[in-house]
């Protein structure tokens, strides 16, 4: 007996296709995240224009090399810091998987342009050990934050509240993904 996950693009729930519900949920997620920026960005049109904003280019697109996409600050605290490093670098690494997954859930047999051959096939499994290592990462970081909360991260009184539990709440939803994406 053979047995084969079927693709939400293929199946269906109470007679309802799945592809709909797949396409629901994603239109849902996209109008969640248009209102948060939404609102996120109301400030930001409120206040004085920049008039420096487009000089110093290639200074700008250098540091954003060196500061995001290197992580250049982050080793300063050395645990946390390198943490962030494999999360980061993690989901840098699954960002073609990622999307491909929620494709599948519309049309089950997209495949990511070139990602069809051997170079494929290599991209699988580097995305399976990134998905096992963000997984570990966000595990340690999830009980770092959760029970031996740094004391950089105490927040006094009169400028608001804690936010470990949003933190840990993150590394708890990026565990699911990862944990997902493997047993895809």
């Amino acid at each position: 007996m053979s047995f084969a996950l079927t693709s939400p693009a293929d199946y269906s729930v109470l007679g309802i296709p799945t592809i709909a519900l797949s396409a629901l949920i994603a239109v849902i997620a996209l109008a969640i995240f248009a209102f948060v920026i939404v609102k996120r960005l109301v400030p930001l049109l409120n206040a004085a224009p920049d008039n420096s904003r487009f000089s110093r280019i290639p200074e700008r697109i250098a540091k954003v090399l060196v500061i995001f996409l290197a992580q250049y600050r982050q080793p300063r605290y050395l645990a946390g810091g390198l943490i962030h490093i494999f999360i980061f670098f993690g989901f840098i690494a699954l960002l073609i998987r990622t999307f491909s997954l929620a494709v599948m859930g519309l049309y089950a047999e997209f495949v990511f342009p070139g990602f069809g051959g051997a170079f494929g096939q290599g991209y699988s499994i580097l995305a399976d050990y990134a998905a096992t290592w963000v997984l570990i990462v966000c595990l340690i970081a999830a009980v770092r934050r959760g029970l031996f909360t740094p004391e950089r991260y105490k927040v006094p009184e009169n400028y608001g509240h804690d936010h470990t539990n949003e933190a840990v709440f993150i590394l708890l939803v990026i565990s699911t993904m990862m944990v997902t994406k493997s047993l895809f």
